[in-house]
């Protein structure tokens, strides 16, 4: 069950999250968005599950497969720390009805 942090100074969403990831249109990584876990967006979820009742849900990935997608990957950074400048953050972003959301005061 869903339960909201009660900690002076502090707020949270409650419920259980899921990060997207969107890409530009060179497919450059531009920004994540941060949601509910069954608040679909158009994006790239980062979240997956890899085990269930103790089996891998997903093929064994051999290091000569992650070997040759390793550069691919680093071709989807911004350019910055691609090129060890200094870095420029991934913008992180929320879904518009969370802009609304205010925490209320709780009564000790």
């Amino acid at each position: 069950m869903p339960r909201r942090k009660r900690s002076t100074g502090k707020a949270t969403w409650p419920g259980r999250k899921q990060v997207w990831r969107r890409y530009d249109e060179d497919g450059r990584m531009r920004a994540d968005m941060l949601s509910a876990e069954n608040d679909r967006q158009e994006c790239e979820p980062l979240i997956l599950p890899v085990m269930a009742r103790g089996r891998r849900l997903a093929p064994h990935v051999s290091l000569g497969d992650i070997r040759a997608s390793a550069p691919r990957q680093r071709e989807r950074l911004p350019l910055e720390p691609r090129d060890f400048r200094p870095l420029a953050l991934i913008r992180c972003r929320f879904p518009p009805r969370w802009s609304s959301w205010r925490p209320s005061p709780i009564a000790e």
